[in-house]
């Protein structure tokens, strides 16, 4: 029985909605965690956890292509968020969301395997780019990879 509601724990883990990381009040927080997470509620919160994990495997990918030196440099870069700079606090339900995902990116850790994509947009805001490959919509946003990412 052990074993079995481990497994549904595990399997239930993945991108469910109701998982809401708790962290102390004294967690420690590195600005360039505060950055990234700020960048990452300002882009996705009204799309769930999952939509931010999006938008946080976009900076970790980014960054993977070696474009900026770290995750913060990349959210902070000029015409690349446009949420960089929007404050939340701990007020917003979703900011320790944000926060885990955060530390995740800066750690270098991938966020999702199956996902390479490199850029994003509103989708209701402005149309995909004809350079565009391996289009997923998901909720208010459209993602996607340029051919020039999607080659090297």
């Amino acid at each position: 029985m052990k074993k079995f509601i481990l497994l549904l724990t595990i399997l239930n883990f993945g991108f469910s909605e109701e998982y809401i990381p708790r962290f102390p009040e004294d967690v420690t927080m590195s600005k360039e965690d505060i950055i990234v997470a700020n960048t990452i509620l300002g882009e996705a919160r009204g799309e769930g956890y999952y939509g931010m994990s999006i938008v946080a495997d976009v900076i970790y990918e980014r960054v993977k292509l070696k474009r900026w030196k770290n995750a913060a440099a990349a959210c902070l870069a000029e015409n690349q968020f446009s949420a960089s700079n929007y404050k939340h606090g701990r007020s917003d339900r979703r900011w320790f969301e944000a926060l885990a995902l955060a530390k995740k990116v800066n750690r270098g850790e991938d966020i999702i395997r199956m996902f390479k994509f490199t850029q994003f947009r509103a989708w209701k805001i402005s149309e995909v780019p004809p350079y565009a490959i391996n289009i997923k919509y998901y909720k208010n946003h459209v993602f996607f990879n340029e051919k020039r990412d999607f080659n090297s």
